[in-house]
């Protein structure tokens, strides 16, 4: 574990001491949308939205295809 020896003060709370510790183990801040992306995948819910879309693109010059997309836009709303 590091210590952070440097103590830092705040505005709002200045009289007490802050200690921190980064020793959380694993964990991860977009727990939500894996379990959104596996609901997705199992329902087919972005990919039969995406079959319904046109894409007027030049195919030539597509890098990332609408299914893409459109999963990344909407992961993105619901990540906030």
């Amino acid at each position: 574990m590091t210590e952070f020896i440097s103590q830092p003060t705040f505005t709002f709370y200045p009289h007490g001491k802050v200690r921190a510790n980064f020793d959380g183990g694993q964990i991860s801040s977009d727990a939500g949308l894996l379990t959104l992306r596996a609901f997705d995948e199992r329902h087919h819910l972005t990919a039969d939205w995406a079959e319904s879309l046109h894409d007027a693109r030049d195919a030539r010059r597509v890098d990332h295809s609408l299914l893409e997309l459109l999963r990344q836009r909407l992961y993105a709303l619901c990540a906030g």
